[in-house]
């Protein structure tokens, strides 16, 4: 969730989720950058993605490993007697965007 300005709140919105996932990777997430240049100007980016399945799409299909509805799924056959935690990462370049309309975030479960 935002902090806007004015001190409201926003409404939730979804961060990534993981399918499938069988052991930590650090860079387990197709990098999608916020901006993007077309002739020189630079126009923001926004995620594609199928919008039955939510799986994060590109030119060459889809990566069934990754959604946009921030579910998380473990393998079955390596999450027997595991603890997990969830690492939530947001690069430099995320945080200058939301400083541009948000006081602040935080994440709900």
């Amino acid at each position: 969730m935002y902090i806007l300005p004015n001190g409201t709140l926003s409404p939730v919105f979804n961060i990534r989720g993981a399918n499938k996932i069988t052991s930590f990777n650090p860079n387990g997430y197709t990098d999608v950058p916020l901006y993007e240049l077309d002739n020189g100007v630079p126009q923001r980016k926004h995620i594609s993605y199928n919008e039955e399945t939510f799986y994060l799409t590109d030119n060459n299909g889809e990566f069934e490993l990754e959604n946009v509805k921030g579910v998380i799924s473990l393998d079955p056959a390596f999450d027997t007697n595991t603890i997990y935690s969830i690492d939530v990462r947001v690069s430099d370049e995320v945080i200058q965007e939301v400083k541009k309309y948000a006081k602040g975030y935080f994440f709900v479960r």
